[in-house]
């Protein structure tokens, strides 16, 4: 799903000089290796240092840093992982907060909205956010691993083929991207319908990737096709 991330092809478009981009891109990957390779090193030390599981698996971080660290080193790394966690969370609302203002109360249903009424709607929406989070947290119905997974498949197969495809195939037009992002969203959010019946457990993203992929050169072959007729 990294591909799919909004808010990290953002960057990159806002980028001031196109001849920096092959820096950009290998700072990207650089730290996507560090990270990715981190949190695989953890599941590493985890599986070996409690050979018995722990109680809950997505505290493996925290358990680790309590059982190997003085209790000095491990309240400042613990300090460190709150605060990143309330870094993304807080980055995450403002994002949601300003895509319900600005692309849905302002560009689809009143597109004369004062800053007021768009400055309204995108706080009413933070404090709906925090309140479905604060529901799901509570009552535990589902993961952290289980949402993100779903979340990220969502947006790898609805994003990443077009990012993808548009980089090799000139021919991509405005119908098979669309086409592209609907088709790949949509079979993201229903397969873990579908998968409850399969007798192997595939990931949204595959299945999500691949239809997406298919329906932007099919669409994008019509589209093409129907120009030169």
């Amino acid at each position: 799903g990294y591909l799919g991330q909004p808010h990290i092809m953002t960057k990159f478009m806002g980028i001031n000089d196109v001849k920096e981009m092959p820096k950009a891109k290998w700072v990207g990957i650089s730290w996507q290796a560090l990270a990715l390779g981190g949190a695989t090193l953890i599941g590493i030390l985890g599986i070996y240092i409690f050979p018995n599981g722990i109680q809950n698996s997505e505290l493996i971080a925290v358990d680790l840093v309590k059982n190997t660290m003085l209790p000095f080193f491990a309240a400042l790394v613990l300090c460190a992982i709150l605060a990143a966690t309330t870094n993304v969370m807080a980055a995450q609302i403002l994002v949601v907060a300003s895509s319900i203002g600005e692309d849905f109360y302002k560009g689809l249903f009143k597109k004369n909205a004062t800053h007021k009424q768009t400055l309204l709607a995108s706080r009413l929406s933070v404090i709906f956010v925090a309140l479905i989070a604060f529901v799901i947290a509570y009552f535990k119905i589902s993961t952290i691993y289980k949402l993100v997974l779903y979340a990220w498949s969502g947006l790898g197969a609805s994003f990443g083929p077009l990012l993808l495809i548009s980089l090799y195939y000139k021919k991509v037009n405005k119908l098979g991207a669309f086409m592209g992002i609907l088709i790949g969203g949509i079979t993201s959010g229903i397969w873990p319908l579908i998968n409850t019946k399969l007798v192997i457990d595939i990931p949204p993203l595959i299945p999500g990737f691949i239809f997406s992929s298919i329906a932007i050169y099919l669409f994008s072959f019509v589209k093409e096709k129907r120009i030169k007729t």
